[in-house]
């Protein structure tokens, strides 16, 4: 639902059964790990969006309760975050797989990550067959400010990543839209959006 919020700040959402949460910072979430254990509210579970970087896959699998990365553009990156996934039992003995989200540059924006949407479908197969550690869960955008097409063509491309794989358009989710813009996203097939602004307002300085 959110993210770029400190962890003083995300603390009130447990007591409001949030569930999801996303975050672009590795090391405030580590910082964050005492801060989400205490009982009884229980900790919502984390969804990663930022761009990140090799040598920081095993510490990020540290994090508990981080549940997706949804910023998985290559297949280099894919299999390092399921070498790490394998190493930390996910897909083993009743542990979930880590779920993976494609980015999709939907844009063309040179400051944002992602695959182009044609790449997307190799990258799919490609994530499909790093074994029982990971799991393809959806596609995911952020596209450029006012950009109401970004949401067609995150459509499309999971039509054509499903197509790929061989399964129901509907068994990939639609990660797009924030805090002004989730509406139309909403209207155009989103399964999650961000709208920390929406509900925090401006992050805080750090």
């Amino acid at each position: 639902m959110c993210g770029w919020w400190p962890c003083r700040s995300l603390r009130p959402q447990k007591q409001c059964k949030q569930q999801w949460t996303w975050d672009r910072w590795i090391s405030e979430r580590i910082m964050c790990r005492s801060c989400w254990r205490k009982p009884p509210l229980c900790p919502p579970t984390w969804h990663f969006i930022g761009r990140l970087q090799s040598n920081k896959v095993k510490k990020l699998l540290s994090i508990p309760n981080l549940v997706a990365i949804e910023t998985v553009d290559s297949s280099s990156l894919a299999d390092r975050i399921a070498s790490a996934a394998q190493a930390a039992g996910r897909g083993m003995r009743g542990i979930d797989p880590l779920d993976l989200f494609i980015q999709v540059d939907t844009s063309n924006e040179e400051t944002k990550g992602g695959v182009q949407p044609s790449d997307a479908p190799n990258l799919a197969s490609h994530i499909a067959a790093c074994g029982r550690s990971v799991r393809l869960a959806g596609l995911m955008t952020i596209g450029a400010p006012g950009d109401m097409g970004a949401f067609d063509r995150l459509h499309a491309a999971r039509s054509a990543v499903a197509a790929a794989l061989g399964v129901p358009d509907k068994e990939l989710g639609l990660s797009m839209g924030m805090s002004g813009d989730f509406q139309e996203a909403i209207r155009k097939g989103a399964t999650s959006v961000r709208v920390g602004s929406l509900i925090f307002g401006s992050r805080p300085p750090k």
